[in-house]
This record gives structure tokens, sequence and C-alpha cells, in this order.
């Protein structure tokens, strides 16, 4: 038992360390003066990193303690009460998750202990689904598909009547994987239906069905079930012929007959993109319907204090949104008519995401902003406007990554203009076959530079939950999963003809200059056409991760001439020769990169924040 009290206290230190962590950033989102905020940003940089130094240090002491088996029934259930009770507050870290679940598991298979598998599988493979759902799923250290169905089969080991409630948590298991199915675990779409019909056989069955049905939510989580029908359209692709034409009499059912507790925007959704999905609805019908109920939904109002409200307004205004999007691209619409709808969505999509104040339900908001802006892409045709959107809906709303890329591009900017000062002809053949055409593209070449800069770590905007939990170090599987977020970034504007040239740069820009190293391995970088601004944004984004001295909490920056001595180490290997060659020749050129990595570099966090505040305020 002593051991549990340890371990108990161990973890709420790192939570109370966490909730401190996160109060920190917010108290940057405050309306100060530039003196003020400073001070702020140096204080909290101060104290997030005596934080991470400490949760590093509880990792490590619970890591031992656990290291040995347990021991006693009272000694693991009083782990397993406070680490549900720690997953309730929706601190779902797997370094705890790694630490705590499989001595339980073991504990409690060796002892047969049938409920408490079923309470922390049901509770373990909720928190993966959902909070490795946005991820890569290889990155997760524990599969949320098989605690699930690990639940399930455990269940079949317990008496239907020894505790009741146990069958509420088997129909969420089953509520978790089809739910699941949408958009997070592709793998499990092709049971969708055997989940289904398996969990409302529940309620049918002679023996269970009777005390399902009996309790007190016991009809609900049965409507539960049935309405993750709508679930199945992702699901619709990998269906046999057989199972799409029981999903398509499916939904027809519950167009018909909305599940009870459906809002009235999920049923103006279910009534018109979903009939739609199936060929019930003309596109052009099912849009305007949808259109009008939207915008008849009752103002969102983010300070009441029920968060049950609030998620549910908003997850209901995001899938009538994506549903608009998705009916949008439908091939029946002429381009004009796409043009004109679109002009009437894209206000709406940015008001909303714009009105979520930024700290709530943070990660849901910026995947679901991600997912919007993905669909709004294809639908745009200018090329400012599409930057506009990714900016204001992926970028923007990821301030460590923003702040990053608006230092990155000031950075490249002096460089470039040092380049073009003296050795033009490093631009050719990029921009030019002549020191001459180089120089009369002088303005385009640091336009283009500059959104280069803005633009190459968008793929960063689909690992945000990883970078972002900078209140421990990031572990080696975490930082596997960092390193997709180059390739990630040119599926975001993949139909995008103009934005071809920036994949180059986001694909290339932590690769070495030789070639010989880097990620992705299967990109090679010295065959881009835009090979030299690659080598240019691979220097600044280093010289920035390497100065920071302020965001990035689990290293203290280095001085700029202390980096000036790796960029010439690696020369030619790492780096490019002709670049840093002329960064060590250029003594006004280092000045201005020390001042700028240095003492100003508060200046840009201030302005990035501002630029995130204003998401709040804009009209």
């Amino acid at each position: 038992m002593q051991r549990a009290k340890q371990v108990i206290a161990l973890f709420e230190r790192f939570a109370d360390n966490y909730k401190q962590f996160t109060e920190l950033n917010d108290a940057l989102l405050v309306d100060c003066s530039a003196r003020e905020w400073q001070e702020l940003l140096t204080r909290r940089s101060e104290i997030q990193r005596r934080l991470l130094a400490e949760n590093e240090e509880i990792l490590r002491q619970a890591r031992d303690l656990m290291s040995a088996p347990i021991s006693s029934k009272e000694e693991a259930d009083e782990i397993l009460v406070y680490y549900r009770k720690l997953l309730n507050t929706r601190l779902c870290d797997y370094c705890l998750l790694e630490i705590v679940y499989p001595p339980l598991n073991d504990f409690y298979e060796k002892t047969k202990d049938y409920l408490r598998l079923i309470g922390l599988n049901v509770s373990v493979g909720a928190q993966v689904l959902e909070f490795f759902g946005g991820m890569d799923i290889s990155m997760s250290p524990i599969n949320g598909r098989e605690c699930c169905e690990k639940a399930i089969a455990y269940s079949k080991m317990v008496s239907p009547l020894e505790q009741p409630d146990v069958w509420i948590s088997v129909i969420s298991a089953y509520a978790n994987m089809i739910g699941s199915a949408k958009s997070y675990y592709p793998e499990l779409r092709k049971d969708f239906f055997k989940y289904y019909d398996e969990a409302l056989g529940y309620f049918e069955d002679p023996v269970i069905g009777p005390v399902l049905n009996a309790l007190p939510n016991g009809p609900s989580f049965r409507d539960l079930i049935r309405g993750r029908i709508l679930y199945g359209s992702e699901s619709y692709k990998v269906m046999s012929e057989e199972d799409r034409e029981r999903f398509r009499l499916l939904m027809l059912k519950e167009i018909q007959s909305p599940p009870e507790g459906y809002n009235k925007g999920e049923i103006a959704n279910l009534q018109n993109h979903t009939a739609y999905f199936i060929g019930d609805k003309k596109p052009r019908d099912a849009f305007e319907d949808l259109l009008y109920a939207y915008i008849n939904l009752k103002k969102p109002d983010y300070n009441i204090k029920n968060i049950l409200i609030k998620t549910e307004d908003y997850l209901t205004r995001v899938i009538i949104l994506s549903g608009l999007l998705d009916i949008l691209s439908d091939a029946e619409f002429t381009a004009e008519e796409r043009r004109d709808n679109l002009a009437r969505i894209k206000p709406l999509v940015l008001e909303l995401t714009h009105s979520v104040p930024y700290g709530y339900m943070t990660s849901y908001v910026n995947l679901t902003s991600g997912t919007l802006c993905e669909q709004m892409i294809p639908l745009l045709d200018s090329p400012d406007e599409i930057k506009s959107v990714i900016s204001s809906l992926l970028i923007l709303r990821q301030p460590i990554t923003y702040i990053h890329s608006l230092m990155v591009r000031e950075i490249s900017k002096l460089i470039a203009r040092e380049m073009l000062r003296t050795k033009p002809m490093l631009f050719v053949p990029a921009f030019g076959q002549s020191e001459q055409e180089v120089l009369g593209r002088s303005a385009e070449i640091i336009h283009f530079v500059e959104d280069a800069a803005l633009f190459h770590d968008i793929g960063k905007t689909k690992v945000a939950d990883v970078i972002n939990n900078q209140y421990r170090r990031i572990t080696d599987l975490e930082f596997q999963y960092i390193k997709l977020h180059p390739s990630r970034g040119p599926e975001i504007v993949s139909d995008q003809k103009y934005f071809l040239p920036y994949c180059d740069i986001m694909l290339g820009h932590h690769k070495s200059y030789d070639g010989k190293g880097g990620y992705p391995a299967d990109f090679d970088n010295t065959d881009s056409p835009y090979r030299i601004i690659i080598d240019l944004i691979t220097i600044a984004d280093c010289t920035d991760a390497a100065t920071d001295i302020l965001g990035r909490n689990y290293a203290r920056g280095k001085s700029f001439y202390d980096l000036l001595g790796e960029l010439s180490a690696g020369k030619g290997t790492r780096y490019n020769p002709d670049i840093v060659t002329l960064i060590e020749e250029s003594k006004e050129l280092c000045e201005q990169l020390c001042f700028l990595t240095g003492e100003d570099r508060s200046r840009i966090y201030y302005r990035a924040y501002r630029d995130v505040m204003n998401l709040n305020t804009a009209e």
C-alpha cells in the first residue's frame, strides 16, 4: 500500500505541474504592453524549464516504483481508482499510461479479476482511441482497439447479474470502436457492422438484454449505438455491396426517424448531408437546406460553464460545415456556383474557428480546423485565398509553429537579401539563367522565400499535440512521429499546382545538404529544382531552433555565434557551404542574425501572440 501512495503522490505532482504549465501558457494571452508581456514570457520560460525537469524526475521515480510486480489487490485497486480519476481530468499522457497500465493489467489477469479488467481496459481504450486518434496509430504504445476487445472478451467471464453496470462499460467499448472508425482508425472500418451488430445484440440477448434495458441509462446507450451508424459513412468505400445497401437502408430509416437526443443541428445534417450522401437528396437542395439550418442555429456561448453543452454545440457546427463543403465538391455545381457558394461558407468557417477562445478544447479545435481547411482548399481558385485560409485555420491555431515560422521567415529574408547582394548566382537556375535575370527578379525571390518559410512547417499542424507537450521531454516514439511532419505538409496542398514548389521545401528542410542524412528518406533534396531554397530554409530553421531561449523548454538556446561554429563544421555535408561561407564573411549579417535571434526574439513572440489573440476578436 505504501508504494501505491507514493505513486499517487508522484502523479498528483505531475498533474499539478501540468496544470501550472497550462496556466502559464494561458497567461500569455492577455492584453498588455510589449514590455509587460516580455516579462511574462521570460518568467514563463524559466518556470516551465523547472517544471519540465521536475516532471522528468517524477516519471523516473514512478517507473522505478512500478518496475516490480504489484503484490496485492488493495494496492492495485488504489492505483486503478486514482488513475481512472486522472483520466477524467483529460490528462492522457502516454508516459503515465505506460507506467500504470501494463502492471495493473498483468495483476488483474493473474488474479482473474474480470470486473477490474473490464473497467481498466474500457477507460484506457477510450483514452487511447481519442487521444491518439488524430495521430498515426503506430505511434500509440498501447492499442486502443485491443483494449476495447479485451474488455468485451472479459465480459464473457462475468455473470450478467454480478454487476449490471458492467454491461454499460461493454457497450461503451463498442461505441468507442465504432466512433473511431470514422476518421481515426481506418483499420476498424471493415469491421464496422460487426461491432454494430454485436453491440445491439446485447440488448436482444435473453439474459443480458433485460439487465441492460432495466438500467436507467440503458436505453440511451442503445440509442448511442444506433446513432453511431452515421460514422459508417467513412466505412462505406470498404464495405461489401451487401453492407452498402444495408447502410443505405439504415440511413433512410434514421433520416425518417432520427434517434432520440439529436439536437436540431444534428437532425439537419442527417436529413440533408447524409441524405445527399446516400443519393436520397439532390446536392443543390441539400446544400441550401443545410446552410439555412446552420444560419438559424442559436449563437454559441463559450462563456457558459457546462462543457458538455459547449462541446456539443461546437461539434454540431463543425459537422454541418464539413457537410456543406462536402456537398459543394459535387460535380453538379458549376465553377461559378461553387465559387459563389464558397463565399457564403468561408466566413462561417472562419467565424466558428475564430470565436472559440484559444485554450478551450484546443486539440480538437485544431484538428477540426485542419479538416475544414483541407476540405476548403480544393474548392478555392486564388493562391492568395489559399494562403489566407491556411494561415487562419492552421498556422495561427498553433502559436509554437507560428512563432517558429515567423522567425524562420525573418532569418531567411536577411540571408536571401545578402545572397542577392553578394552571390546572386546562387539562385541560378531556380530563378533565372544569369545573374542579371536573377537580380531582375529580386522582389519575387524575396517573396518566394518569405512564403516558403511561412509554410515550410505546416505539416506540424498535423502533429501539434506532440509538439505542444513541452511539460516533459519528447520521447523517442514521439520524435519518430514528429519526423513525419515534412511529408504531412504536401498532403494539405497536394491538389494545388501553385504550391508544388513549396512542397519541395516542406519535404526537404530536414534533409542534409549532401542528401545522405535527415528525413524523409524517400525524398531526394539534391534533385529538386528549388534546392537552393531548401538549403536556405534548412539553415534558417536550424538557426531558430538552436538559438531559441524562450519557446523550447526542453533545451536552453545557444548564442548565434556558438551556432555559427556548428554551421561551419557542417559545411558541405549538413549545410550548403556557399550559404554558410556567405554568413561567415558578412559581419553585418552576423550582427543582424545575432540581434534577431537574441534580444529581438521577444518582439517576434509578442507579435505572434497578438495575432493569435486577434483570432478571437476578428470579424
